[in-house]
């Protein structure tokens, strides 16, 4: 089992979004936090005794947990816009378009580009950010619960 607390889903969630987003600076996180607090709280139901705000949710494993944070974060659209390089974003591209361009991009450390031409095409890689949140989340159930 792993007992994970409202806030430190929430906590783990706002450090990922913040962490790997371009200039760190996530597009629409108060939407997608937002949406993120009101899923959990409507799923989160065990109080703890010394602070009622504080509640807990079970998870029966890795895997349970990593689809139940996969569900919530990928129904969540401006969250699949982050997988939008700003230049795409700023065109009005939609993330979930079939006819989207699927291009990838090989660099390498010695690769020279200006901080502002990699602010306009990086982006978030949301199965990366799914599997971030999921591992640190489970990094820290083991060290407080052994």
């Amino acid at each position: 089992m792993i007992l994970i607390t409202n806030t430190t889903m929430v906590g783990h969630i706002a450090m990922w979004l913040y962490r790997l987003a371009p200039k760190h600076q996530p597009r629409k996180v108060d939407v997608i936090m937002e949406r993120v607090n009101s899923h959990i709280d409507s799923v989160f139901d065990t109080p703890i005794k010394r602070d009622p705000e504080f509640k807990t949710h079970e998870f029966e494993n890795r895997d349970d947990l990593y689809q139940f944070i996969d569900e919530l974060m990928k129904n969540i659209k401006e969250f699949r816009e982050l997988n939008l390089t700003w230049q795409e974003y700023e065109a009005g591209i939609d993330p979930d378009s079939p006819d989207r361009e699927n291009t990838i991009v090989f660099t390498s450390m010695y690769d020279t580009r200006s901080s502002e031409d990699w602010y306009t095409t990086d982006f978030i890689d949301l199965d990366a950010f799914i599997q971030d949140v999921v591992w640190t989340l489970l990094m820290e159930d083991s060290a407080e619960n052994g």
